[in-house]
Order: C-alpha cells, then sequence, then structure tokens
C-alpha cells in the first residue's frame, strides 16, 4: 500500500514496464487477501500516455515514384508488448532478421537495410527501431502527374472494422497513443495540385484524432498525426454503438489514406 491506496504488480509480466498490469487483468476486481479483513479492489486501466507509438519518417520522393529515406519507430506499455514477445531472447541477428520480415510483409516492394534495434529485453524502457527504406513505385506517375499517399506509416491499413452488424458488445484491448511526422522532400520540377489537408475528427470523450500537413519551403511537406483512444478507461461499448464506433474508425481510415496529387512543371520533362 502507498499511501491509503493499494498498488497493483504482476511479477511475471517482464515484459512490460514495472507497474503495469497485463490488459486482461485491467478493470477488473481483485481480491486482498487479509484474513482479518479481505476486500476487492478495482484494478487500474494505463492510460494512452502509457501505450505510446511514436514514430518519424525523413523521406525522399523521386520524379518516378520511388520513396526512400529513414525510419524511427518507438513503443511502450501494451504497445511494445506484442513485438517484444516476438524478439524476447532471440539472438540479434534473429532479431534484425524478424523485423525485417516484418517490414516487407508489410511493405511488399520494400527495400530494407541498416536496421537497428534497441531495449528488446528492458521492458521499462521504449522498444526502439531504426531502418532505412526503399519502395520502388510507392508513388503513382500517370502522364505529368504523380499520385502517393503522404502518411507513409498508414499505407496498406486495412478499416479496423469490416463487417456491417455486430453480435457483441466490443471491447477493445487498451488504451494507446499514437505520433507520427513524416517529411517528405517532393520531386523537383513538381508542384502539389490542388492539395488539401482533411484535418482532424471529434472522437468525444474517449480520445481524437489530429491531422496536420504543411508545405515547408516549397519542396517539403510535413506531415503530423495524433491518435488518442481510451481516454479515462472508456474501452467498453455496447453493441448498440458498434454503427457509432464504426464510423468513427472508418473516418480515421478514410483520413490517412488521403492521397496527394504533384503535378509536373510547365516547361519540364
Amino acid at each position: 500500500m502507498i499511501g491509503d491506496k493499494w498498488k497493483l504488480y504482476d511479477v511475471s509480466a517482464n515484459l512490460l514496464p514495472p507497474g503495469m498490469l497485463g490488459w486482461q487483468e485491467e478493470a477488473e476486481q481483485a481480491l486482498l487477501t487479509d484474513p482479518k479483513k479481505p476486500v476487492f479492489v478495482p484494478t487500474p486501466i494505463a492510460p494512452p500516455e502509457d501505450s505510446l507509438t511514436a514514430r518519424t519518417a525523413k523521406l525522399t520522393l523521386s520524379a518516378d515514384g520511388t520513396l526512400e529515406g529513414d525510419i524511427e519507430e518507438s513503443w511502450t506499455g501494451h504497445s511494445a508488448l506484442d513485438r517484444r514477445a516476438e524478439l524476447h531472447r532471440e539472438s540479434d541477428a534473429r532479431q534484425v532478421e524478424k523485423t525485417k520480415d516484418a517490414i516487407v510483409k508489410e511493405y511488399p516492394q520494400a527495400e530494407v537495410d541498416d536496421i537497428k534495434i534497441e531495449n528488446a529485453d528492458k521492458a521499462e524502457q521504449p522498444l526502439k527501431l531504426h531502418y532505412r527504406i526503399r519502395i520502388p513505385g510507392y508513388g503513382q506517375r500517370t502522364g505529368k502527374r504523380l499520385f502517393f499517399q503522404p502518411l507513409f506509416f498508414q499505407m496498406n491499413a486495412t478499416p479496423l472494422f469490416s463487417s456491417a452488424d455486430r453480435k457483441y458488445d466490443i471491447h477493445f484491448h487498451y488504451a494507446w497513443r499514437e505520433t507520427d511526422q513524416i517529411d517528405i522532400t517532393l520531386p523537383p520540377d513538381f508542384e502539389l495540385e490542388k492539395a488539401e489537408n482533411p484535418g482532424g475528427l471529434n472522437l468525444g470523450k474517449t480520445g481524437s484524432y489530429d491531422l496536420s500537413m504543411v508545405l515547408r519551403g516549397g519542396m517539403e511537406l510535413v506531415c503530423k498525426r495524433e491518435l488518442i483512444f481510451g481516454k479515462d478507461g472508456q474501452l467498453f461499448f455496447p453493441r448498440d454503438a458498434y454503427g457509432q464506433v464504426k464510423n468513427a474508425f472508418d473516418a480515421i481510415h478514410q483520413h490517412d489514406s488521403h492521397m496527394l496529387a504533384l503535378r509536373q512543371k510547365s516547361g519540364t520533362q
């Protein structure tokens, strides 16, 4: 007990930070087996910031649609758990091999090298990943136009909910937060055509979605994205709220999939 409150620990959760429970143990009743006065206490739900996915990309888009550059990713808490479980007790070489396989599975045309992994076995620290990537054909060239998806980390993502109906209530495993910054140097002799920023979304009390796209110096597109979900432990939704939940995540997917067009400037080839 700390002060007048109980602090609960799961000593077997060695891939989570100290004091953090597995998501299966959150929002449950824990029995304190005091022989004189046993009592049930509610287990806490970790807030979104405890399960953070933070990603940055510094990329260059070529006139032929090739995208290449450096990627940094990090994860904490529940967001890191599954990734840590895949790497736990593996050799450094095997960790790199597994990570490369996962990246190529997500981006099938990618060429990946310079992979560096940090803190795979240190749950109290963020799990960090760096790699360099090259993806031919990321942008689609059509005549003088080049179409591309600026939110690199959401490329090839599918909608979270596919079914129109649902039989059961909805329970998200844990609350989470995502922050992305993608800097893309655009090809010379091209300019953005009718570029629009889809903007953010109102997710109510459970979270927020913010998206900004800014052209810096005429040649660098800077995209910042933040998604927060599960604030104040709002992870449980009745079946009759499924339509609202699905619509929210469909809207997020639509914003994430936003395409931009570049047009070759007049007088260039």
